[in-house]
């Protein structure tokens, strides 16, 4: 029986064993940090002091949360 590759904690980093062995010290340090995507359009000072997110009308979030369907 085959091994999941979910159990293998190496399973995203790099294949070169030098370069994985950088991503995998990279990781250590700032897996247990919040995520803060860029893609999220949000004003980082929003995520900091937990202040409502703020939604624009006609923004994509806005239609979104919306939506009846």
């Amino acid at each position: 029986m085959s091994q999941s590759i979910a159990a293998n904690p190496d399973r995203l980093l790099p294949a070169d064993p030098g370069t994985r062995s950088i991503a995998r010290s990279l990781l250590e340090r700032v897996q247990d940090l919040p995520i803060i995507s860029p893609h999220g359009h949000v004003d980082a000072a929003v995520i900091e002091h937990n202040t409502p997110f703020p939604i624009r009308p006609r923004s994509w979030s806005a239609r979104t949360t919306t939506s009846p369907g």
